[in-house]
């Protein structure tokens, strides 16, 4: 799984994606957030991340595998608590600071959802706490 995670971001000097390196950090974190809300990791969702972040210029020094890695030891963890979860869901929303930035992590999610043709009561709830942490509705 990690090696399509290498292909996501290209290095490069200038920002291609318009993205600050703290927006796809928190768009890498939110999306992997919702592969596991279901505790089930699709071929389908790993193919909608890639074709849809490969764009994004990672530009840390922290390689994507190690980021990647220490994503799913967060996830894993934020999982099992409510509050986790909504301290959690608050801190991605900061970090991707914009309005326009929040709604395109909100439609990426919504179509990493609906990836795999299954969408889960797990899935649907998280949706659901999405919109409001990250568009306030």
């Amino acid at each position: 799984m990690l090696s399509f995670f290498q292909k996501l971001f290209r290095a490069g000097g200038d920002s291609a994606d318009g993205l600050t390196q703290q927006q796809r950090e928190a768009i890498v974190d939110l999306l992997v957030f919702c592969m596991y809300s279901d505790r089930t990791v699709s071929l389908a969702e790993d193919q909608l991340i890639q074709r849809r972040l490969e764009s994004m210029d990672w530009q840390a020094v922290q390689s994507i595998d190690n980021y990647y890695d220490l994503a799913v030891t967060r996830v894993r963890d934020i999982l099992v608590s409510q509050e986790a979860r909504e301290s959690f869901l608050k801190r991605v929303s900061e970090r991707l600071a914009d309005v326009s930035t929040r709604e395109k992590a909100f439609q990426l999610s919504h179509q990493l959802f609906l990836s795999d043709g299954i969408e889960s009561p797990d899935e649907h709830e998280l949706e659901a706490e999405l919109r409001t942490a990250l568009l306030g509705e």
